[in-house]
């Protein structure tokens, strides 16, 4: 029988992300009566407690819904049930593209050159309207998707095509705080000079939807053998391989337009998501080609064979049939109160610079420490269950030394830079506010750390050192051996996963974890610190 969540039936996990599971989902008095068909995206339980998280998973939601285009998927409503944040979103009725060029590859086809364009085309009319969407008020949003990507374009039985996942878009009305800087999404769809520091903008979005495009009329990834810490480090300085060498049918026409938008200068590009659209449709008019949404459905089908339901597809909404008995109201603001909440504390903004040296180290991380608590009243935590029943499993002693030896680790580790600078900070930030067993947000702060610098190992370790505070052992077990396969002759490093087993009751895991935290580092911090907790075993 399908779980009841709420007043959903979840028939099948269909998915699941670094965020969230997804499932197929009905609702109506039943699982054979149902009104229409729907996708639940539900936040993972082990996040449910981090009540940034939420917020950010919550406001993903709301502003997702404010948008309604045909080529985007449509998000119908978010909330809470039983605690639990989730988003209640449209069934697209067919396959992202990724497992389309997949099937093709399987049977060694490839995607016709003309349907390519045209559901290209279609992705660009999705760009175009996000990119000029406006608040209700007039003012620009801004909007950045930031994962435009064959796994988040979604082309359907009927020959629609939908763009996806909003999950790390930007708007920079709320998001002006973050740093132009951070990479959020994949590394290998994203234009080379935003790993030369280059702020973020609209442009990553059509740079990325011209790597999709590559790579479903080639079936090979763009950077084929790359890693993408290559990419981001600047150690690889890949050459893209054209298009028609890889695909004899590309014509010189679509080739050159490819070149254009994969052009390394930014100024040899489209300038917009109008102009990239303009190009494509002069390509297929100049080929006297006509392609329409009956021609991608009879491709579609013929990849991937006929639909598994009888007739039609998934039910589309139904007013008269959309209130279903035992209706369960999703508890919270709406999505309008959420957004304005945010908002208010986005620009309620004290002067920070007003003295200097230590004095604006402070300031910065009250501005951090501020954003990192915008949530909704209602989610907004003062002292969270989690953290009052948190296990003790150093005394208050023996935490601070180890909070400040790992402050100590991040500036003797760090290179000299501006970036290594603030990589430092926001460890040191973590660590303060720990101590005050914030830890929520300590791990908002290492988190932080990590995505300047995916393999640090002292972001790492103060990650799965407030995730072991808090009780979530086999979240912190996993990031603390994620830092021992980067730095194995660390003695944090078995500081850190004793402590996650000594408070797992582990006990035997534990001593010699905080015999080897000794063995490697006599006579340190972390190496008293050890010593103590191995006497209390």
């Amino acid at each position: 029988m399908p779980d009841v969540f709420g007043r959903f039936w979840l028939h099948e996990k269909i998915g699941q992300g670094g965020m969230a599971e997804i499932f197929r989902a009905t609702v109506g008095p039943d699982p054979a009566q149902f009104a229409f068909d729907f996708v639940i995206k539900r936040m993972l339980p082990a996040l449910q407690q981090d009540a940034v998280q939420r917020d950010m998973f919550l406001t993903e939601a709301d502003l997702v819904s404010y948008l309604r285009h045909p080529n985007l998927v449509q998000v119908f409503e978010s909330g809470l049930v039983g605690g639990q944040a989730y988003i209640a979103m449209e069934r697209v009725w067919g396959f992202d593209l990724e497992h389309l060029v997949e099937r093709l590859r399987r049977k060694r086809l490839r995607f016709p050159p003309d349907l390519a364009v045209y559901t290209a085309m279609q992705v660009l009319r999705a760009l175009d309207y996000v990119h000029s969407a406006r608040t209700s008020s007039g003012r620009s949003m801004e909007l950045i998707h930031r994962d435009v990507t064959p796994s988040n374009i979604f082309v359907t039985y009927p020959g629609e095509v939908k763009l996806g996942d909003f999950g790390v878009a930007r708007v920079e009305f709320i998001d002006s705080g973050e740093d132009a800087g951070v990479l959020r999404g994949k590394a290998s769809y994203m234009p080379p000079e935003i790993f030369a520091g280059a702020q973020i903008s609209q442009a990553v979005d059509l740079w990325s939807l011209a790597v999709s495009l590559y790579e479903i009329l080639t079936t090979r990834r763009l950077y084929e053998g790359i890693a993408e810490d290559d990419l981001i480090s600047g150690t690889a300085r890949p050459k893209i391989v054209p298009a028609n060498t890889l695909n004899p049918s590309i014509d010189a026409g679509l080739e050159k337009i490819l070149e254009a938008a994969l052009a390394k200068r930014p100024a040899r590009r489209p300038e917009d998501a109008l102009t990239f659209y303009r190009q494509l449709k002069g390509y297929l008019q100049a080929q006297a080609v006509r392609v329409d949404a009956q021609s991608l459905a009879r491709f579609v089908r013929a990849v991937a064979g006929e639909p598994a339901a009888a007739v039609g597809g998934a039910r589309g909404p139904n007013a008269g049939t959309f209130n279903a008995p035992n209706y369960q109201v999703p508890l919270g603001m709406t999505p309008t109160q959420r957004i304005e909440l945010r908002l208010r504390r986005k620009f309620r903004v004290r002067p920070l610079w007003a003295v200097a040296g230590f004095a604006a180290l402070l300031a910065l991380g009250a501005l951090v420490g501020r954003r990192l608590s915008l949530s909704p009243a209602h989610l907004k935590p003062t002292t969270p269950a989690s953290e009052a029943a948190a296990p003790i499993i150093f005394g208050e002693e023996s935490s601070t030394e180890f909070y400040d030896a790992l402050g100590d680790a991040a500036e003797v580790h760090a290179n000299v830079g501006a970036h290594e600078d603030k990589y430092a900070a926001l460890i040191q930030k973590g660590a303060a506010l720990a101590r005050r067993r914030r830890f929520p947000a300590a791990i908002e702060s290492y988190r932080s750390a990590l995505e300047m610098r995916p393999s640090g190992v002292e972001a790492q370790l103060g990650e799965a050192n407030a995730l072991a505070e808090l009780g979530r052992f086999a979240e912190a077990e996993a990031v603390a051996l994620a830092a021992r396969a980067v730095a194995p002759d660390r003695g944090h490093v078995f500081l850190v996963l004793g402590k996650i087993y000594r408070g797992h009751g582990q006990l035997d895991r534990a001593r010699s974890a905080y015999r080897r935290c000794i063995e490697l580092e006599p006579g340190s911090k972390m190496a008293r610190v050890a010593q103590k907790a191995l006497q209390s075993l």
